[in-house]
């Protein structure tokens, strides 16, 4: 089952599915800009009409797409989210299963991806969050990533495009007559997101005073990622988009990472009271 968020894929899904001869349903499939049946981005809360309605017809998976149509969150036959780092890391082993290369992804995915990369001896190349990011990287490395994605869903298979498409994933998936039995098989981690709101004037300035209160291992590709131990990191970033600062905490252990994310969102509003007592 396909939902296309009455975005502008569900005409393309369609015709391919169609062609193809697969048994197959498009639910929101025309599209409006009002989006009358559920929010664009294909978020869990966002999904629950979605996952009623896989669970109903007796799919093996469903995927439900945004309004661009280049997100693909997958949904299994019970209408379970599978998140997109999970299904990123299964598509990348699949890729080096074939063929040795780098894997490309942004700084905010999990440690799924790490050990997949550990056991294929694969590069990882880190970079910022966000499409562009992902794009240049493949790039600059003229040929030697062969798979790159984001955990909002986003997949990219370099050989072939440039740019996360939720029709051709669903047809990736399709290659493989288990595919969400072996979406079990990829090592799997606890990210807890959180967010603090912050003018977009001092959300940098904020990440900076951050900066100054934490210790240990620290990356600034996109932001601040401190890596405390093994698998348990705390990932700070402004937002690109919107006048948010983003948190995320993760840990093998969920209450861990829920701990983390609190102390990160307490991080985070500490900083930023500095920052407006300075502006006054």
């Amino acid at each position: 089952m396909f939902d296309a968020a009455n975005g502008v894929a569900g005409a393309y899904a369609k015709e391919t599915f169609g062609e193809l001869g697969l048994d197959f349903k498009i639910i929101n499939s025309l599209p409006l800009g009002s989006f009358p049946n559920r929010l664009p981005s294909p978020t869990l809360q966002h999904l629950k009409g979605t996952a009623k309605e896989i669970k109903k017809c007796n799919f093996d998976f469903g995927v439900a797409t945004d309004a661009d149509g280049d997100r693909a969150i997958f949904l299994d036959g019970d209408g379970r989210i599978i998140l997109g780092d999970i299904t990123g890391a299964y598509f990348a082993s699949r890729q080096l299963e074939s063929k040795k290369g780098k894997i490309v992804t942004p700084i905010n995915s999990s440690d799924s991806i790490v050990e997949i990369a550990r056991i294929y001896g694969a590069k990882l190349i880190w970079t910022k969050v966000g499409p562009p990011a992902i794009v240049d990287a493949i790039r600059k490395k003229k040929g030697e990533v062969v798979f790159a994605f984001e955990e909002s869903g986003k997949y990219i298979w370099p050989e072939i495009l440039l740019y996360g498409d939720s029709v051709y994933s669903a047809l990736k998936a399709l290659e493989d007559e288990n595919f969400i039995e072996k979406l079990k098989n990829v090592p799997r981690f606890y990210v807890v997101k959180r967010e603090v709101r912050c003018s977009d004037q001092i959300k940098y300035s904020v990440i900076d005073e951050v900066d100054k209160a934490v210790n240990g291992k620290k990356i600034h590709k996109d932001g601040i990622k401190v890596y405390y131990k093994t698998h348990q990191w705390l990932l700070i970033r402004a937002s690109g988009t919107e006048p948010v600062i983003r948190v995320f905490a993760h840990d093998k252990v969920l209450k861990k990472a829920e701990e983390m994310a609190t102390s990160g969102v307490q991080l985070v509003r500490e900083a930023k009271k500095k920052v407006e007592r300075s502006f006054h």
